[in-house]
């Protein structure tokens, strides 16, 4: 059974020290002290330059041990009264010395608990254990040699008004418990300059006014919790040195922030798992060319179970510098918003944002998002009213580069929304066909290139932007305004208004950098059957040669899918998939009749309305045609004339449907 010894204050306490002229081994023995009495609860104990072990119940004032050692066994329970009001005044001082505790050491009433200087070390063996019930003083804790908790080892900190409960100079190694909870705590753990600490075990730090962990002065100071280590904070994690995690890290508290990550040259590093609770300000803040990784593996999600708390900030605050190879996802039930970047955002991994209360993504003036090749952005969920404003899912004011997959959904606001001076270049996919709205432009432009892909759902609100296509948009519903943009690119499904140049309607048009191919790569065409449009798309993982005929030949391919794949174009292997639909019904067929004297059934100039015949045409042929293998023509009927013919090549399909 754990307790304290009791003991009563007093102003002064008498020095006793050890001689080893008794057993020179046992602390108990009367004979190794020179006052020939075994040190009590008034006394301060001094030993020097020889190893003591103590195996039963001790109480003294201090303990100061120069150039020797100190074994508290299992079987002993000592305890320091620290009642000496002068200061600085330690319990425990080790002058290159060693203190091993394997049974039960507790220290009470210290203004300042232990010092350990650079030549010393403090050993907390397995199953030992150092309760510090402080009174007020500068530190719990000062650390210059090595402080080593071993497995099933314990310190346990709770000064009632303390700086810091561990202030670590050198290095602490922990593979057992550290719990500091103490209600006046600036600091829980200070680690500084040219500092180590390394956490193999469970770090529970509360109740810190100021910061459960501070690693201080630029790149100087390290801090790593291991892949076994697990950190309990109720407070900020302030790095200002090289932190890195590869375990747990559960933040639980309600202050303003909870990771901040400072200076030139910090470096926070995170390979393991990072649990967010609702904060009044933000939760993760970078600032003054620090950077922040969360490298592959790495994960930093919102803790649903935490209770609710009103957010006015950014869950995650980027002014310096961000890198995902991970996985971010933020449920943002009990949050403001999602990101805040002012400065630099990379994504090379998945994050995934959903129910903000406001704008999931915003990009400030002076921020810059790059969504990378490999990197996923997914977005969902309701935006709700804020001061009776609806917020977009991506408010881009700065510079936003995407080069891979963005998809937005369910929102009950505009999906994403340039502002002046802002600029947005895609390369890769942002896909909004599930979206409550999908784009509006307060300025700025938004450039979809060779390379890019814009799927909508909803109408485009144009007013005072910059919309320029090169690449491909496919709009479901029929709801793209252009009458202030310019397309060199591809449009699926109607067109309203005026593009600059390009495809309107089906019309045929040479892609910048796309082909339309069969998976066999037979032939490409650079237009769909009039009865054909586009049902859906896929990114299709594997790549494959392309053989372009330059004449179109543009009725219904071999397939119910087309292909779009990147040709040439430096840093882009995007390969699309898309699904085609035929219309099912047909208001009226007409008869069209072959004039031409080409035998090339896709050479325009032989029928007589200039137009490639298909599911809604009766085609009368009055002259030898050939249909070259690999294409397939659906007709509504086929009629011939005398001495007229249809070659139909090997591979070759023709199909009437009869209505």
């Amino acid at each position: 059974m754990c307790f304290y010894l009791s003991g009563l204050p007093i102003a002064s306490a008498v020095t006793v020290t050890w001689t080893g002229n008794g057993d020179g081994i046992t602390w108990e023995d009367p004979l190794n002290w020179n006052t020939g009495q075994k040190p009590t609860t008034m006394q301060d104990v001094v030993i020097i330059a020889d190893s003591v072990s103590m195996s039963s119940l001790h109480s003294v004032n201090s303990l100061r041990i120069v150039d020797g050692a100190l074994h508290i066994s299992s079987t002993a329970l000592f305890q320091t009264n620290g009642s000496r009001n002068t200061n600085p005044f330690y319990a425990l001082t080790l002058v290159s010395s060693s203190l091993y505790v394997s049974g039960e050491y507790y220290i009470i009433n210290s203004q300042s608990v232990m010092a350990i200087d650079e030549s010393s070390r403090l050993v907390i063996e397995s199953g030992g254990q150092i309760d510090v019930d402080g009174g007020s003083g500068q530190n719990g804790v000062v650390n210059s040699g090595l402080l080593h908790i071993k497995n099933n080892g314990a310190l346990i900190i709770r000064n009632k008004q303390c700086n810091r409960g561990i202030h670590n100079n050198a290095r602490v190694l922990n593979e057992g418990g550290i719990d500091i909870g103490g209600s006046g705590i600036s600091e829980s753990i200070f680690n500084y300059t040219e500092a180590n600490f390394d956490n193999y075990g469970s770090l529970y730090l509360r109740n810190a006014a100021n910061s459960a962990i501070k690693n201080f002065a630029e790149d100087a100071a390290f801090f790593n919790n291991y892949s076994s280590g697990i950190i309990n904070v109720n407070s900020v994690i302030d790095s200002r040195g090289n932190f890195g995690n590869s375990g747990t890290i559960l933040c639980k508290g309600q202050e303003e922030d909870q990771f901040r990550i400072f200076e030139q040259g910090s470096y926070f590093q995170n390979f393991g798992l990072i649990k967010l609770c609702p904060t009044r300000l933000r939760s993760i803040a970078t600032f003054n060319a620090s950077l922040f990784v969360n490298e592959i593996g790495g994960r930093i999600e919102t803790d649903d179970s935490c209770p609710a708390i009103a957010s006015t900030g950014y869950k995650i605050s980027v002014s310096a510098s961000f890198h995902n190879y991970g996985n971010i996802t933020l449920h943002l039930n009990h949050f403001s918003s999602g990101f805040g970047i002012s400065s630099t955002f990379i994504n090379d991994g998945i994050v995934s944002i959903a129910d903000a209360k406001s704008s999931s993504i915003t990009i400030a003036e002076t921020g810059y998002f790059e969504n990378s090749n490999s990197g996923q952005i997914n977005i969902v969920g309701a935006f709700n009213k804020n001061y009776n404003t609806h917020w977009p899912a991506a408010k881009i004011e700065g510079e936003f580069l995407n080069n891979g997959k963005i998809t937005i959904s369910s929102t009950d606001s505009v999906s994403w929304q340039q502002e002046p001076l802002s600029t947005t270049s895609n390369f890769g996919i942002i896909d909004l066909r599930n979206a409550g709205a999908s784009l509006k432009f307060n300025g700025g432009e938004l450039l979809n290139r060779n390379c890019g892909l814009i799927a909508l759902d909803k109408p485009v609100v144009n007013t005072a932007g910059n919309f320029a296509n090169e690449g491909i948009i496919y709009d479901r519903n029929h709801n793209v305004e252009y009458d202030d943009a310019t397309n060199s690119g591809l449009i699926y499904e109607d067109v309203i208004g005026l593009a600059s140049e390009g495809i309107k309607n089906y019309f045929p048009v040479r892609t910048r950098g796309f082909n339309i191919s069969m998976p066999d790569s037979l032939f490409t065409t650079k237009t769909l059957n009039s009865g054909s449009s586009i049902a859906s798309f896929e990114e299709h993982p594997v790549s494959f040669p392309l053989v372009y005929f330059w004449t179109p030949k543009p009725n219904v391919n071999m397939t119910d899918r087309y292909y779009f794949q990147v040709d040439g174009v430096s840093g882009c292997n995007r390969r699309l998939e898309l699904n085609r639909k035929i219309a099912p019904q047909c208001d009226s067929y007409k008869s069209v009749t072959a004039n031409g004297a080409s035998t090339d059934f896709f050479d325009r100039s032989n029928w007589e309305r200039q137009l490639i015949p298909g599911v809604c045409e009766n085609v009368i042929i009055n002259n030898a045609m050939k249909l070259d293998a690999g294409y397939k023509v659906q007709l509504n009927k086929l009629d011939f004339q005398t001495g007229s013919m249809v070659e139909i090549e090997t591979g070759a399909v023709l199909e009437t449907l009869g209505q």
